[in-house]
């Protein structure tokens, strides 16, 4: 997109449209043509700009180290400096690349303009962009406020079906229109030294005029992109104590001819986000106009900031319509729902600052996106959920990267950098780069000390299928890092597994949080104060509300987002506060047993549905004879499913997890105090099985009850395994029969199996 490899623009000033025309005549820009392409010759770039806007034209130039001239229309259409110059993009550059594609709405002279600005074939229809060479990988779509959504949404559907980069733009005939063209295809190239977030905009040394009026030399925001993240729409974003509202400068959008399709904080000052941040509703701290954005790339993640239609919004009220006076020469902005993380600021950045043009990145940060967090909105059309505003040549070159080499085997692992080794940028920013054509799939890990924030991301690209790891850091910039940044190999099945097992627990949630703390919950009711204690601690681990939202992120099942340090650290939280969670329920179900000598499905069954179908059959766990099984499920979640079986032959009576089988190896015997008891487990499921054990001898009232530590037990799934309990028995006992009960929780599933023990010695 570099025009003719030079840096030079030479700007004719012009009053008005009609005299932007000649001088676009005067160029030998020909009529709009079906498909093809204009290509000048040699030299500096030739531009009309309409008189009012050629200050922001020459400050955006030189920001990013353009020299430019300007002379005056009259100069230009009497043979002067200029018309000698360069008359459209260099044949080098542009040729077979670019198509146009115009939608409706869009002028005739927008088009021109467009044409010598970048050159290309401009397509009358996205239908004729099937009929050209393959070549053309490059689409710049061109939209005005009156295009259709429908038209709009169709040539974004064949782009991507096609996998085409592509950018698209605002093209109209007003002052923002121009200014947006101009300096979007004019400027080729831009440097990036940093990246700035919403919460550096609460600053007002951020804030400047608007680019229009905007004088003096570059900032250093004309070397950084502005990350803006948070709750939003078209129309205004907010997030960290700032909001990206539009309405913050009196201008034409709050005239009363334009308040359809606004907010009324357009009319009445009030806006609804200030609340949020503990400030009042008519308070103007923290709102940030985005017509006074001075970096050159604005990346906009909130939900649905890329408006396809001038509905509901009126589009002099959204932010990528301010933005069009800013300094801004490109965006990135969102279709529908877009939820953003470490993982996915770490991606975007990566394409973009890697040496890849911009409508590539955007491609690949959206294939990328697609394969770690499945579709998203809008996916039944195959595309988003970015798209570059702009052009999508743009080249965004940057010192933030950091290459460190290729790794071929899994020998090369760990990989450590030491803290003080990586070139940090100013605001605390770098980015490494690994890669490799040998173990791109491998599993691995990042670490990131304290306080340093990381993300990681691995994808593959090129014909020969190399692999890039992408490792994002950010610092506070204050505290000193000791700890050195490491790749490493992760064990990631193990990890797996442990998340197979927490989703089938999760039916059994809610069976508990109604018996135990639910209020007047018949076990809760049944455990009197003893158990007030147990209640207490299991509703403190609040263990739903974790469970729920710790699956909902999936962890270890993002292919392109690496595990960090922190991610394994919260999961080994998670696994010990579930682990204790089983204790404790587990202690509740012995307490019961105790107090009540019950079964435990005299609580529950009157609350849950009995199946009138069969229930099927289960194996005694005892004398091993089918019988059949009563099955229950919950009204509210029928994953939630409970059997009870009783042998007509020996009497065993329990309550069995479906898909869990419990036999006893051997006769249970009591010799010499000590009673020992072996056991095989057979489990069905899917999912490993996770759990406590024990055994309770119950009095009946005739002493004190018999109680061993429960034993930890984990079962792959559809695995068995054997274990043996020894459980101590009390002295001077009457000879005789005694319930001797198996209870435990395994997968938050309830067993409870009652076998019969004669008991005639216990010295």
């Amino acid at each position: 997109m570099e025009p003719s490899g030079s840096r030079e623009v030479v700007v004719v000033r012009v009053a008005d449209g009609a005299e932007e025309l000649a001088v676009l005549q005067a160029l030998n820009v020909s009529p709009r043509p079906a498909s093809g392409r204009n290509v000048g010759q040699a030299g500096a770039k030739v531009v009309p700009v309409v008189n009012h806007l050629v200050p922001a034209v020459c400050r955006i130039g030189s920001a990013h180290d353009y020299a430019l001239r300007v002379i005056d229309v009259s100069e230009f259409l009497a043979g002067g400096p200029g018309r000698s110059e360069q008359r459209g993009c260099s044949d080098s550059c542009l040729r077979h690349e670019l198509a146009i594609l115009p939608l409706a709405g869009v002028t005739d002279q927008a088009i021109l303009l467009t044409e010598h600005l970048c050159g290309g074939a401009v397509l009358s229809d996205i239908a004729l962009y099937q009929g050209l060479p393959g070549s053309f990988r490059k689409v710049l779509v061109l939209f005005s406020p009156q295009t259709p959504a429908d038209d709009f949404c169709r040539a974004l559907a064949l782009l991507a079906q096609h996998d085409v980069s592509f950018g698209v733009l605002s093209a109209d005939d007003s002052d923002r229109g121009r200014l947006s063209l101009l300096k979007s295809l004019l400027f080729a190239t831009v440097e990036i030294r940093d990246v700035d977030q919403i919460e550096d905009l609460a600053s007002q040394a951020i804030v400047d005029r608007s680019i229009t009026g905007a004088t003096g030399g570059p900032s250093d925001r004309d070397r950084r992109i502005l990350l803006l993240s948070g709750h939003g729409n078209s129309v205004d974003l907010g997030g960290r104590g700032v909001v990206i509202c539009p309405r913050t400068r009196p201008d034409e959008s709050r005239s009363p001819g334009n308040m359809t399709g606004l907010y009324p904080c357009f009319a009445d000052g009030l806006c609804f986000r200030q609340p949020l941040f503990g400030r009042s509703p008519a308070s103007v701290e923290g709102l940030s106009d985005p017509a006074l954005f001075r970096y050159p790339v604005v990346l906009l993640l909130g939900c649905g900031t890329l408006p396809l239609d001038d509905r509901p919004f009126h589009r002099s009220g959204t932010i990528l319509w301010r933005m069009a006076e800013s300094g801004a020469l490109a965006a990135v902005a969102t279709l529908g729902a877009f939820y953003h993380d470490l993982n996915v600021e770490a991606a975007l950045l990566s394409f973009l600052l890697d040496g890849h043009e911009f409508g590539t990145a955007v491609r690949l940060f959206n294939a990328w996106h697609r394969a770690s967090y499945g579709p998203t909105s809008p996916a039944k059309e195959g595309y988003g959920p970015l798209v570059a505003v702009g052009h999508p040549g743009l080249r965004l070159k940057s010192s933030l990267i950091h290459d460190l080499g290729a790794f071929r085997t899994e020998e090369d692992f760990p990989v450590s950098i030491p803290s003080d080794a990586i070139p940090f940028s100013h605001k605390g920013r770098a980015i490494l780069k690994f890669r490799s054509t040998s173990v791109e799939r491998l599993p691995m890990a990042l670490h990131a000390p304290r306080p340093l924030k990381g993300a990681a991301i691995s994808v593959v690209l090129g014909a020969d299928d190399e692999s890039l790891i992408f490792v994002a850091l950010q610092t506070d910039g204050m505290t000193a890092l000791e700890e050195p940044v490491e790749l490493s190999v992760l064990p990631r099945q193990s990890f797996e597994r442990d998340l197979a097992t927490l989703r089938d627990a999760l039916p059994y949630l809610g069976f508990w949080r109604l018996l135990l703390t639910a209020a007047s919950g018949p076990l809760a009711a049944a455990l009197g104060p003893e158990g007030e204690r147990l209640v207490a601690d299991i509703g403190s681990l609040e263990l739903e509300s974790i469970l729920l939202g710790y699956l909902s992120a999936r962890p270890f099942e993002k292919d392109g987002a690496l595990p960090t340090s922190s991610t394994i650290a919260v999961h080994m939280l998670v696994m010990d506060r579930w682990r204790n969670w089983q204790r404790l329920v587990l202690d509740a179900v012995c307490l019961y047993v105790q107090r009540t000598g019950g079964f435990l499905f005299h609580a529950w069954q009157k609350l849950y549905a009995r199946s009138c179908s069969d229930g099927g059959h289960q194996k005694c766990p005892s004398c091993t004879r089918e019988t059949s099984a009563l099955s229950y499920h919950s009204h509210t979640d029928p994953s939630d499913r409970h059997q009870i079986l009783h042998c007509t032959v020996c009497g065993v009576l329990g309550e069995l997890p479906p898909a869990i089988a419990v036999r006893a190896c051997d006769p249970i015997e009591a010799c010499h105090g000590t009673l020992t008891a072996r056991f095989e487990i057979k489990s069905e499921r899917s999912a490993s099985v996770h759990g406590f054990l024990t055994l309770i001898r119950e009095s009946w009232f005739h002493s004190l009850h018999d109680t061993v530590e429960p034993t930890e037990l984990i079962i792959e799934a559809g695995g068995e395994r054997a274990f043996s309990i020894s459980l101590p028995i009390s002295g001077g006992l009457a000879p005789g029969l005694y319930p001797l009960v198996l209870v435990g929780v395994l997968n938050g599933g309830l067993v409870q199996v009652r076998y019969h023990v004669s008991i005639v010695n216990t010295i």
